[in-house]
C-alpha cells in the first residue's frame, strides 16, 4: 500500500512498507537510491529480486558471448 523512507548519513536508508492488511514491515537498505544513478542501479541489482535476476542473466550472456568469441 504505502512506503516511507528515511535517508541516513551513512548512505543507507530505513524503508517502511505498509501491506494491504495494515501490517508494517521495516528494513534497512544498504544503499539509498536517492543518492544518484549509480547508487540507484546498485540498490536495484543488490536489493531487489528483478535486479538479481537481471544480473545473473547478464553474467550468463557475457560468459556465453566470451565463450563463442573464442571459438
Amino acid at each position: 500500500m504505502d512506503d516511507w523512507v528515511l535517508s541516513l548519513n551513512d548512505g543507507s536508508r530505513i524503508h517502511l512498507h505498509q501491506q494491504a492488511n495494515g501490517i508494517f514491515i521495516a528494513h534497512r537498505d544498504v544503499t539509498d537510491p536517492k543518492r544518484g544513478l549509480l547508487p540507484a542501479l546498485w540498490h536495484w541489482v543488490t536489493e531487489s529480486k528483478s535486479g538479481k535476476v537481471a544480473a545473473v542473466l547478464g553474467t550468463v550472456a557475457l560468459i556465453a558471448g566470451l565463450a563463442n568469441r573464442e571459438k
